[in-house]
């Protein structure tokens, strides 16, 4: 399994999710979001006053990237500020 963090996150909330689904005009194609809002993330993302705004990272279980084609995104609950997935 590789774990690996990226030191990527002060930019707008926009970048992570065009390159995880594909800008308006051209989708990403297989992409498809399982869980949460993307614009919601967005917005969560352009909105926190800290310096790094996000952390991106990869899990993967094999070695050949073809094999993913889901994306999931997380988004802290306000009401217990804890990360759900469903």
């Amino acid at each position: 399994m590789i774990v690996k963090f990226f030191r990527r996150g002060q930019g707008s909330g926009a970048g992570p999710l065009n390159y995880l689904l594909g800008g308006k005009d051209t989708p990403r194609e297989g992409a498809k979001v399982l869980y949460g809002d993307p614009r919601l993330t967005e917005q969560l993302i352009n909105t926190t006053p800290f310096k790094q705004k996000y952390k991106s990272g990869v899990l993967s279980f094999t070695e050949d990237a073809t094999q993913f084609t889901d994306c999931l995104l997380y988004t802290s609950d306000a009401a217990d500020d804890s990360l759900r997935v469903d």
